[in-house]
């Protein structure tokens, strides 16, 4: 009998860094829509790849968001060495309420993002990764 274990392949494109609400990384953005209202314009990043990134807002300001939902990313702060020189769109792709936690998570995609702007995010990632002592995915 084989007791090796098979290695959890990953679905994900790109290399992802992982961030605590204590980090302080909050991303800023803004509805797609013009005549669309968010209450909260700012919000913790937990996670972020070159491919999109997930935040948490407080329960009572997260009926502002839901799945399919467009928002415009409009930049990081409390990061070195990651600045925007474009809005990136991205699409809500999912919503996580966990009764006893009071954040919801929502994970988000970029969309149309240029190749330059997504390497940039790849590359800051990766150096991001490698300050925090993060495990980085070999492929």
């Amino acid at each position: 009998m084989n007791n090796t274990k098979k290695l959890k392949k990953t679905r994900r494109q790109f290399q992802r860094v992982i961030f605590s609400p204590d980090d302080g990384v909050i991303c800023t953005f803004k509805p797609f829509l013009s005549n669309e209202k968010l209450s909260v314009k700012a919000a913790s990043i937990l996670n972020l790849s070159a491919s999109g990134l997930q935040f948490i807002v407080k329960k009572e300001d997260a009926v502002d968001f839901q799945k399919g939902q467009r928002l415009v990313f409009k930049g990081i702060k409390g990061v070195k060495d990651l600045d925007f020189t474009e809005d990136i769109e991205m699409e809500i792709i999912w919503i996580l309420e966990i009764k006893f936690l009071e954040n919801i998570g929502i994970g988000c995609e970029f969309k149309n993002i240029s190749k330059p702007f997504s390497d940039h995010i790849d590359n800051f990632v990766i150096s991001e990764i490698k300050f925090r002592g993060q495990n980085i995915r070999r492929t």
